[in-house]
This record gives structure tokens, sequence and C-alpha cells, in this order.
């Protein structure tokens, strides 16, 4: 009997030394950050740590120039959202939104920056699209809510000032809409994009005001959406 106690032993050893592995495995990796890094994140971070290619995100926008990673930083309060600059880290802030920051970073400090104390979570940026396209002409429903009469009497939108913001406003150019509208971009790639969204929702208002003073605001990401309202 004591020769079958003895023999058992060491197998449960084996058994408690593995499950004081398992247990220790997920607290280690949490201290790295990989617990705090969000979605597709936690692949890329460890991919480039390893030096390996990293994952196609969705959108292809999100990685940037010299493998960084667009995303935004979750911190636990403003007070550090707005003390941390992140810049030791090679990122390059966008935008700063109460508690969160919207930055590339290179993907091999992803584990860094969401290792810091201050820091909630990393999470992939969210690119913000359409609910519907608009293809049909817009001036068929001028009669229907009365515009004509406006334009009768002389009133085409004068010393009124119309913000159009969307997604893209592509061949805004080509197409029947008011010269010397203010353009501005707070798009990642700095452009006024190439979606024509935006340019057929610019048509129909141009329909209605045409002599209006129009600033088009072409964005991309939730926070750019945010920090063009402002």
């Amino acid at each position: 009997m004591s020769r079958l106690r003895n023999r058992r032993i060491p197998v449960c050893g084996a058994i408690l030394a593995l499950a004081a592995l398992m247990i220790a495995l997920p607290t280690a990796l949490g201290a790295a950050g990989v617990d705090d890094l969000a979605g597709p994140l936690r692949e890329i971070a460890i991919r480039a740590q390893r030096g390996e290619p990293l994952p196609q995100m969705a959108p292809a926008e999100v990685q940037g120039p010299g493998q960084q990673v667009l995303v935004v930083v979750r911190f636990k309060s403003e007070m550090a959202a707005a003390a941390q600059p992140l810049t030791a880290y090679g990122a390059r802030v966008r935008f700063r939104r109460g508690t969160r920051v919207e930055a590339f970073i290179p993907a091999d400090r992803l584990l860094e920056v969401a290792n810091l104390p201050e820091v909630a979570q990393v999470e992939p940026a969210t690119f913000v699209r359409p609910a519907q396209g608009y293809g049909a002409s817009a001036s068929e429903s001028l009669q229907v809510i009365g515009a004509t009469s406006f334009h009768r009497a002389g009133y085409f939108g004068q010393g009124v000032r119309v913000a159009i913001m969307d997604l893209g406003f592509g061949d805004i150019d080509n197409r029947e809409f008011p010269a010397g509208a203010n353009m501005v971009s707070f798009r990642v790639d700095g452009t006024m994009g190439t979606d024509t969204h935006g340019t057929q929702v610019a048509e129909i208002v141009a329909d209605f005001a045409p002599l209006a003073d129009f600033t088009l605001i072409a964005v991309d990401t939730v926070l750019a959406v945010e920090a063009a309202t402002e």
C-alpha cells in the first residue's frame, strides 16, 4: 500500500505544478499589457514583438506608414489622458477627447502603451460609415418642400453659412456645386476623400441654397467627427 502511495506522489506533484503554471501564465501576460489590447491588436502586438508580418486589418487605412497602427487609447481619467503625450512610445497623436486619445502607434510599442498604469484599454480606431447611399437627383424635391417659392421670391441662401460633414467629397470639382467652398479635412490622409457620398449630399443642399457659404468637412474616424464639430 505504501508503494502505491509513493508512486502517486510524483503524478500529483506534476498536476499541481501544471495548474500553478496555467494560473501564472495569464497573470504574466496581463502584466505585459496583452489583456488591455482589444480585438486584433493582441495578435498584431505579439507578431510585431516577434518580428513577424502583421495581419491585415479592416479597413486598410488603420495601418499607417512604418507599421504604425491607428488606435484609440482609453485612459482611466481625463487628467491622465491630458498628461500623457505618448511621444516617448513613438506615437503621433491625432485627437484628444476626454479620456480617449486617437493616435498612430508603432505596432511593436503597443504592449508598452497598454501596460501603462494609467491606461484602461487600447482598441482599434473606429471608422464611420454612411448609413445609406444617395443616388437620385435632388432637384425633384424642391417643389415638394416648397423651396421653389422661396427661389421665386429671391431667397437662395444668401448670407447663410452651411457646413456639411461627410466621409468624402470625391469629384466635387466636376459636379453641380458652387465654386469657392471652404474645404477642411480631418482624415488620416489629409485629403477630401474619394467617396462621393458627401458630394451627393452637397449637391442636394446646393439645389436648395445655391448662394450659401459652404464649408465641406471630410472625416474618417469617430474622434475625427467629434473634433470636427468644434
